[in-house]
């Protein structure tokens, strides 16, 4: 009996995960195949390495994956912002099944003949000694049984061949119909705005971002129906993880290569340079997709998977950055034109620098503890009565405000010099 007869049903194998995770199928595809291309990547960098003759050819090597990667680096918000929206049509599977090939060769009567040592017809020989043209027709007799011996058992494995390629082929097609329904029934439920929905579908806009192999990012999302709001996670790779070799030389005394690394004071900003166009990029990548019914506002926490003393032990990866940005404000600031740190405040971004000390601050807006199950939305909270109590202030509030306050006044004093004409002119 085919393994095949005794499959599970495509859903079935993932729905624990999708309980567990909230993930739809299309996150856990695109999740799957994004870790697969970088392992891939970073294989084939190994490889090349373990290929390379000399000490001196692999230190040029090295060098030039180092130039690589800080110029990816330095770059990551930029190729983030030139990617164009979540493009669904992509990403369903309309592949065609191949057809149906069965390899093995037709048996041939001439062959088996020949195998078994058949003499060609010889009228004369025949008609003096009969007992030749008697042997060969006995001989003929049992090569045609043979023959269509293996011609019923080919036809048989051709016949099984076939039914099994049909069941590969239902099964397939079964699935890339559910995998396609899939998809249709999570744009459905975005477009109802079921915070499932939205959350599985900002993982996977996030798992898209673009950075280097070097280091990874998880990302994860909480979605607030009500106030159109997205809390958004990004845990970052402590400092000691990241690289931060400049080039590497070769030394022909020793024979052996040297590690060029950067300063304590330049990895620090370079640190910082990093996880700020991470969390620029994450906020653009859900504004650019995200229709703005559903996501007016989102909070970005950046957290590290690192330790210190001055962490609560409840939270053993610190937020030591956060921001508040919506709509509107996203729209204001030109983030290809703007330096990382000054968009980053201007979205009422808080931090404690060097982001290297990994000083943790309060969290604008802390994620709900476990994702919400997809499809199934979260409760809407029912509309209240009585006139609510004012917000109250979050951490770091007021300061992010005097901040802008100070921006703005500076702004027009600046507009108000151009227009009074220099030095001459009065500012009021």
């Amino acid at each position: 009996m085919s393994a095949d007869l005794g499959k599970k049903p495509f859903s079935s194998d993932l729905d624990s995960i999708l309980q567990s995770t909230g993930s739809s199928l299309l996150e856990l595809r695109i999740k799957k195949e994004l870790r697969a291309a970088r392992r891939t990547r970073l294989e084939n960098q190994q490889k090349e390495r373990e290929e390379t003759e000399s000490l001196k050819e692999l230190a040029k090597y090295e060098s030039a994956l180092a130039k690589k990667y800080i110029e990816e680096c330095k770059n990551i918000l930029r190729n983030n912002l030139a990617a164009g929206k979540f493009d669904w049509i992509s990403y369903y599977k309309d592949e065609p099944y191949p057809p149906f090939v069965f390899k093995e060769p037709l048996p041939r009567y001439e062959l088996i003949a020949r195998e078994m040592g058949i003499n060609r017809k010889d009228p004369i020989k025949e008609f003096f000694l009969p007992s030749l043209k008697k042997r060969r027709l006995e001989m003929e007799e049992e090569a045609r049984r043979l023959y269509n011996l293996k011609l019923e058992e080919y036809r048989q494995r051709e016949k099984s061949a076939r039914a099994a390629y049909e069941l590969k082929r239902k099964i397939f097609l079964e699935e890339q119909s559910q995998y396609n329904n899939s998809i249709d029934q999570l744009r459905l439920d975005l477009a109802k705005g079921q915070p499932g929905a939205v959350e599985s579908f900002a993982r996977t806009l996030l798992s898209l971002m673009k950075y280097p192999d070097a280091f990874e990012v998880e990302f994860d999302a909480r979605y607030e129906q009500r106030d159109r709001l997205l809390v958004v996670e990004g845990v970052f790779c402590p400092p000691q993880e990241i690289p931060r070799t400049i080039l590497y030389q070769y030394d022909e005394e020793e024979h052996g290569i040297t590690p060029v690394e950067m300063e304590e004071q330049e990895f620090a900003e370079f640190y910082q340079e990093i996880l700020l166009q991470l969390s620029l990029s994450a906020i653009h990548l859900i504004f650019l997709s995200c229709p703005g019914r559903l996501v007016e506002q989102v909070v970005f926490n950046g957290r590290v998977r690192a330790i210190n003393h001055e962490v609560d032990p409840g939270e053993p990866q610190p937020c030591i950055l956060t921001c508040r940005v919506n709509r509107d404000l996203y729209r204001c600031v030109d983030l290809s034109s703007v330096s990382p740190r000054a968009a980053f405040l201007r979205f009422n971004g808080i931090m404690s620098t060097p982001l290297t000390a990994l000083k943790p601050v309060v969290p604008i807006q802390k994620m709900r503890p476990k994702p919400s199950p997809y499809p199934e939305p979260d409760p809407v909270p029912e509309t209240q009565t009585s006139t609510p109590s004012p917000a109250p202030y979050q951490p770091g509030e007021i300061e992010n405000m005097a901040k802008e306050l100070v921006s703005d006044i500076l702004e027009q004093i600046g507009n108000n010099w151009g227009r009074t004409g220099g030095q001459g002119g009065i500012i009021h």
